[in-house]
């Protein structure tokens, strides 16, 4: 007997809007703001593994000592990971097959 598990996440999301609040959070630090927008770009351009690519060249937020990573946005940990997936954007679905032989 096989049995065949699918999981399937949709993660709905407006990155305009993450654009925006990157724009709003870092309008006096223009070089944090195309840091942050160019992973952005790059998910939307060429996929999460260029994304990824400069996700971990970000810099260190020097002004709030922080790692700017943290300030991707949950979309960014939804897509990538385990982290938010409580969220109204996110549909989850699952199928079982049983194939018996």
């Amino acid at each position: 007997m096989k049995v065949i598990v699918t999981n399937t996440r949709t993660i709905t999301i407006d990155l305009e809007e993450e654009r925006k609040r990157i724009r709003k959070l870092f309008k006096k630090q223009p070089s944090y703001q195309d840091a942050l927008i160019g992973v952005i770009d790059a998910f939307e351009k060429d996929g999460y593994n260029k994304a990824l690519e400069l996700y971990f060249g970000l810099p260190y937020n020097e002004e709030d000592e922080y790692p700017l990573q943290e300030s991707m946005g949950k979309w960014w940990y939804q897509v990538g990971g385990d982290d938010f997936l409580w969220e109204n954007n996110v549909e989850n679905k699952r199928k079982m097959e049983i194939i018996k032989h």
